[in-house]
């Protein structure tokens, strides 16, 4: 498991590796998450927080292993914003080391130097959603 990463503002009060019952105390929420499944197969689980632009993904011990980032979030992550140019990434984060792998028609960045990040863009060439 990576370890917490400290690169989130004051906006984001949850970080990599936090648990459950942190995540549930810090935005207020009394139930579980849902199981996450891929191709009907259950990965861990989950918690949208759409009024924040948040989607908190779990491990089977219920520790965050993911974060997703997406509109109404109004703070940066690793400096970048939802809604910011994709020259203004280039600008802060410099060139992405690799493309998202497969063409379907959504521009994707992946920067994983130093830990993951990958930053997804609407067809306006803004930042549409953020995953770490």
């Amino acid at each position: 498991m990576m370890p917490p990463m400290e690169r989130f503002d004051d906006a984001c009060p949850i970080r990599l590796g936090d648990t459950w019952q942190h995540v549930s105390d810090v935005m207020n929420v009394a139930n579980s998450p849902e199981p996450f499944l891929v191709d009907g197969r259950p990965k861990g689980f989950h918690c949208q927080f759409e009024t924040h632009g948040l989607w908190i993904f779990l491990d089977d011990k219920l520790h965050v292993r993911s974060i997703r980032f997406d509109a109404p979030f109004r703070g940066h992550v690793d400096g970048i914003a939802i809604g910011e140019t994709a020259a203004n990434v280039l600008h802060i984060k410099g060139r992405p080391d690799r493309k998202w792998p497969i063409a379907d028609g959504i521009r994707r960045w992946l920067y994983d130097r130093d830990a993951f990040m990958r930053i997804d863009f609407n067809e306006t060439n803004l930042v549409e959603t953020i995953f770490v």
